[in-house]
């Protein structure tokens, strides 16, 4: 881990720890208790994605790839011209986003039935929010950051909501399962 890990940096990595632990619960009362496979694949999926990001917060990896992109900006001449771009990379990004994640929610709901079924697509759903979250970060353009990081710390709001759903999802989805008889 690098030497100047700040102390948000560490309550984040905690509460990833606690997440996946919680995935790793939710898969494991899944394989335990003949759930369908794909509800121990989704938990399986989660705990490695917050495993992913301790070891990125640990790492720094999210600086590296930003200043990489910068670098490889001001390497091309385009770090100038950079707000230009700004604009047309974030409406392209959020509008595939929202159209990939209004299809597949439309898809996946259409046949969902069961608790422990929306408990998975919702931890499911919030694990690809937090995928988005952290490339928003790693892109890291003025008007990203901005929101990101502005007067609502939208960033903060969007990651440990994001977290606290797969963790809720999670401890739900164990206490629904271990129910049944």
């Amino acid at each position: 881990m690098t030497g100047n890990i700040s102390f948000l940096s560490l309550a984040a990595a905690a509460l990833y720890a606690l997440v996946a632990l919680g995935a790793m619960a939710a898969c494991g009362t899944a394989a335990s208790s003949g759930q369908p496979n794909w509800n121990r694949n989704v938990w399986l999926a989660l705990a490695i994605l917050f495993v992913v990001l301790i070891v990125m917060r640990g790492f720094g990896i999210e600086d590296l790839v930003r200043d990489a992109i910068r670098d490889a900006m001001r390497g091309d001449g385009s770090y100038a011209e950079r707000r230009q771009m700004q604009g047309i990379v974030m409406s392209i990004a959020l509008a595939i986003a929202a159209a990939a994640g209004f299809w597949w929610l439309r898809r996946i709901t259409r046949n969902l039935r069961g608790r422990r079924n929306v408990a998975t697509v919702a931890a499911m759903a919030a694990g690809g929010g937090m995928v988005f979250l952290v490339l928003l970060r790693m892109i890291s353009l003025h008007m990203i950051d901005r929101a990101l990081y502005g007067a609502l710390k939208l960033n903060w709001i969007g990651d440990i909501g994001t977290s606290l759903i797969v963790l809720g999802a999670a401890i739900y989805y164990v206490r629904l399962v271990r129910a049944r008889p």
